[in-house]
């Protein structure tokens, strides 16, 4: 939850630098698969730690 957090910061920083775009259809995607695939990166450190 903490990098969704992260995510969502970088996303509406990126907002503040271009306000009046629909920028959910064009960075929501691409902050989803970050996050994903930092999940996939955190769930395989945490099974080597096991």
């Amino acid at each position: 939850m903490v990098y969704l957090e992260f995510i969502i910061s970088i996303v509406t920083e990126i907002s503040r630098d271009r306000p009046g775009e629909n920028l959910t259809e064009r960075y929501g995607f691409r902050a989803l698969s970050i996050y994903l695939g930092y999940r996939r990166i955190i769930e395989r450190l945490s099974f080597r730690r096991d």
